[in-house]
């Protein structure tokens, strides 16, 4: 299985320790690769995350496990050369609109986007309709605009737009260079049954087609998410052909850098 949406958890102080936990724990629930997702700098709950070059530095960065997308601000002015300066040491790159306060229609996302496509680089894009994504105008029909004005980049929409998951399919339908990541919605809507019928409906209608899951680690224990994950995909009657594509087929297509070592 490929874990396509982790972080590290930045209660860890020492990015080592951090890398070693995350690393016991995947292996031991059957993960042979995950996205490592970095937001360095102050987080929600006033968090400190680690800095990129703190994490692709680490000793205890195993190459054969990880693939790397650090985190850009693009609404910071070297955001474009950072990018650029990351690019040999990351797989992708991680933006999140909703942390950062800033519109995906603006012109630094459209820039940092655009870059990233051209170095080769896929993007995972925070979309979950929570409150703040909301007010900023953060829509499915937003990510689509950005999507098609930068074609050459693939785009993962991180959580598929939370509860408005319907609207985010329809748009990766038009959208080729879209993807959508099933992590933090899959487990945080269990209770609610048209958000779940929702999304089930989203990997049929789309084949098991441009879905991916990840752990969205550390928002609970990571084998706790891994069996809460496959228990849902279990209700839903997803065929071992569809969560071929979801847990390893898709990840790889989405990130073919990410086949090496990966079995």
């Amino acid at each position: 299985m490929i874990d396509s949406l982790c972080h590290l958890s930045a209660a860890d102080k020492d990015v080592s320790s951090a890398l070693d936990f995350l690393k016991r724990d995947a292996r031991a629930s059957g993960i042979s690769r995950i996205f490592l997702c970095n937001i360095p700098g102050r987080q929600f709950k006033d968090a400190e995350g680690f800095p990129n070059e703190a994490i692709a530095g680490s000793s205890s960065f195993d190459k054969s496990l990880f693939s790397f997308f650090p985190g850009v601000n693009p609404a910071d002015p070297t955001a474009k050369k950072k990018i650029e300066d990351l690019s040999p040491i990351a797989s992708g790159i991680k933006l999140h609109p909703r942390m950062h306060g800033y519109s995906v229609e603006s012109v630094q996302c459209h820039d940092a986007v655009k870059i990233a496509g051209r170095l080769g680089l896929p993007v995972i894009l925070c979309s979950f309709m929570d409150g703040i994504n909301l007010k900023l105008g953060n829509s499915p029909e937003a990510y689509g605009r950005l999507a098609d004005k930068n074609p050459d980049t693939k785009i993962l929409l991180a959580h598929a737009c939370g509860h408005n998951i319907l609207e985010a399919m329809m748009i990766a339908k038009s959208c080729p260079n879209i993807y959508l990541d099933l992590s933090f919605t899959l487990l945080y809507y269990r209770a609610c049954r048209r958000v779940m019928e929702d999304i089930a409906y989203a990997v049929a209608s789309m084949s098991g087609k441009r879905i991916l899951w990840g752990t969205d680690h550390p928002d609970r224990p990571y084998a706790e998410t891994v069996k809460l994950s496959m228990d849902e995909f279990d209700k839903m009657g997803l065929s071992a052909e569809i969560r071929r594509k979801i847990l390893f087929d898709n990840p790889l297509e989405f990130c073919p850098a990410s086949a090496t070592n990966c079995q």
